[in-house]
């Protein structure tokens, strides 16, 4: 599938993926500020079924990764970093499984580890609520900003699910993701990262650390399969460390890209 993505800077490419729910408009001022600071080209993706990408009833892990391989290709992308947060970390994390992979120069994995985990409750909730919202009986915006407010009591959660509303040119309102696909495959995205052997690829960790996603299991299980990683958590951040605690996650990245980018731009 050809995805959509927007592209912030130049020099060497930087792959940004979102999380489920998310598109790359959660992550434009992220985008800016680290294109500005670095010498890179951060392409900020839409994964299929979310945001300006398209819709297609398969949301498979196998789909995901192939996507991704799709878009390095089509771009001529060679050598990139890859960053993703969540399920975007999750997508990576497989993708490494490729052979096409060797090519991979670091990776940054946002709040997400190897193993198998069970669905997380917001994750579940969110997706019965969109699913059960009735966006062709509102007239405006502000009246769907009301109904969130009183049906999500976090305002940064409620603001995470409005991105994913759009008016369209009937004046009537609907959903940027495709909810069906995504309900269907769902539990099917949580599964165990396997790999034959262990990467030397240069990793970074980042868990929030009011966050379960990486526990003491993860931190192991990541050690014993990245060589060259480190695990770093971000103070006063949760799951959606980027948007809670964007100045120490931002500065986090930032050192480590630097000494990554000298290193590349050295040998």
């Amino acid at each position: 599938m050809n995805l959509y993505f927007k592209k912030y800077g130049n020099g060497i490419p930087l792959v940004l993926i979102h999380g489920l729910f998310g598109n790359s408009d959660n992550w434009m001022l992220f985008s800016k500020n680290i294109s500005e600071r670095l010498p890179v080209a951060v392409y900020s993706l839409d994964l299929r079924n979310h945001g300006r990408s398209g819709h297609h009833p398969v949301f498979s892990m196998e789909a995901l990764i192939d996507d991704l391989a799709e878009f390095l290709d089509t771009n001529n992308i060679e050598n990139p970093i890859l960053m993703g947060h969540s399920l975007g970390g999750k997508i990576i994390l497989n993708y490494l499984k490729e052979p096409v992979s060797k090519d991979v120069k670091s990776v940054i994995i946002a709040d997400m580890g190897m193993r198998s985990h069970e669905m997380k409750y917001h994750h579940v909730e969110l997706l019965y609520m969109m699913k059960n919202t009735p966006l062709e009986s509102f007239s405006d915006r502000k009246e769907i900003e009301n109904y969130f407010s009183e049906k999500i009591p976090s305002q940064r959660l409620a603001q995470f699910v409005l991105k994913n509303i759009k008016r369209n040119a009937e004046n009537t309102f609907s959903w940027k993701i495709n909810l069906e696909a995504i309900d269907l495959y769902l539990d099917r995205l949580i599964g165990k990262v396997d790999y034959d052997s262990p990467h030397q690829v240069p990793a970074l960790f980042l868990k929030g650390a009011e966050s379960d996603y990486i526990n003491e299991e993860d931190r192991q299980i990541i050690s014993e399969n990245f060589l060259n990683s480190e695990i770093v958590e971000i103070p006063k951040a949760g799951h959606w460390l980027h948007s809670e605690n964007p100045i120490d996650f931002e500065n986090e990245i930032f050192e480590f890209l630097e000494k990554k980018i000298s290193i590349i731009t050295q040998g």
